[in-house]
């Protein structure tokens, strides 16, 4: 699945652009701005077990077998245009009404274009370098930064079972990456870095909501699962102290429980999909590890995104943000509403929670908020999406 984000526009003066007997004889123009308002197109491929090929999702709900009986004109015409074949959905969300004067169809045909443009990959390959490789590779990493303005460091090992499998691998990473990316940035003049951490630094937080200022910790060394939490600390530890010296702006962000579609299947939200996708008709025992109230918040893609976007233009220099939502929910009630969708009445086993879990997690987001964040996703909404997709 792709979501385009397109501004609306709002025109001063001016016009005469789209009627020929007018521009032709007279020319035309317009003079036009953008606004922090946006419409949001989502589109996926239709996979083949319904009666109808195309999905369109506006002020009406097409369900059609040709492209030819799309009612939506401009939808019709540009898959006409990048000569669609396969079955697609394309969805259609605005922060305003259709009808506000906001040049709502112009910015639909852009927003539309530019999704079935990166849908085919075309903007994509032309826009994007892909360079294949591991952080660790100092001399790769030092190429690929040449002719750099920012870094945006996440490279690191995601998924909690990881935490105890590989604890050496998590830590090599960790420290090899972190030193391998000030190194490259400083090699090559970068003045802008910002640096992915986690919730998991908090591990057990005081405070619940926990803000940025919540002490550090690592509870017992000889825990493998304090590898990943111990890694993004060290990694904030030295991109504070770097920061100082080498950069003008260094950001750090710990993002709590981002999900949604295409993430793995080594988070809660993909697994427990995946185990209600394999559960049979008559099966009605769903593990859960610990008692089910323990509790966490999660962000929708999306969401994490626009967080993100702010930090990008507004973060200030050596500044923490936590990204997330305050929607706290227990683990069994998350459970419960991923059952609904697969139709399921579940009866919980419980079983051991593994050693190091925290019971609680939920940010305190006001720095963010006070930079513009607002929550637009909540979690029926993403949870839909996601399981969506994994279905």
């Amino acid at each position: 699945m792709i979501i385009s984000k397109t501004p609306y526009r709002i025109s001063f003066f001016g016009g005469g652009s789209d009627y020929p007997s007018w521009y032709i004889e007279n020319g035309g123009a317009v003079l036009s701005t953008t606004i922090d308002k946006y419409i949001y197109i989502s589109c996926r491929y239709l996979p083949p077990f319904f009666e109808h090929k195309y999905r369109i999702v506006w002020s009406q709900i097409e369900n059609v077998k040709a492209i030819n009986e799309i009612k939506h004109r401009a939808v019709k015409e540009m898959l006409k245009y990048f000569k669609i074949k396969s079955g697609l959905e394309i969805h259609y969300d605005g922060d305003l009404p259709a009808t506000s004067g906001m040049g709502s169809s112009s910015v639909f045909v852009v927003g539309l274009m530019n999704l079935l443009n990166n849908f085919q990959g075309k903007k994509i390959k032309k826009k994007i370098k892909f360079i294949k490789g591991d952080i660790r590779n100092k001399e790769l990493l030092n190429r690929a930064l040449k002719n750099t303005d920012a870094v945006i460091h996440l490279a690191y090992v995601n998924g909690t079972r990881n935490f105890y499998k590989e604890p050496v691998k998590i830590l090599d990473i960790a420290v090899k990456g972190i030193l391998n990316v000030l190194d490259g940035c400083i090699k090559n003049n970068i003045k802008e870095l910002y640096l992915a951490s986690s919730s998991e630094v908090y591990q057990t937080p005081e405070e619940i909501p926990t803000d940025e200022e919540e002490p550090l910790k690592i509870p017992d060394i000889y825990n493998p699962r304090y590898s990943y939490g111990g890694g993004k600390i060290l990694t904030e530890l030295m991109g504070v102290h770097y920061g100082k010296l080498y950069f003008n702006k260094l950001v750090i962000f710990r993002p709590h429980n981002v999900y949604g579609p295409n993430m793995g299947y080594d988070h809660v939200i993909p697994e427990f999909i995946n185990r209600f996708k394999k559960m049979k008709k008559k099966d009605n025992k769903f593990e859960i590890k610990g008692s089910g109230n323990e509790t966490r918040s999660f962000i929708f893609i999306d969401d994490f995104v626009s967080a993100f976007d702010l930090i990008l233009k507004k973060g200030k220099h050596l500044n923490i943000y936590n990204i997330g939502t305050d929607e706290e929910i227990k683990i069994k009630q998350l459970a419960l509403k991923i059952s609904k969708f697969f139709n399921k009445k579940i009866i919980f086993r419980r079983i051991k929670i593994a050693k190091g879990s925290t019971k609680h997690r939920c940010p305190n987001i006001l720095k963010i908020t006070k930079l513009g964040f607002k929550q637009k996703c909540n979690l029926n909404f993403g949870l839909h999406k996601t399981i969506d997709w994994y279905s």
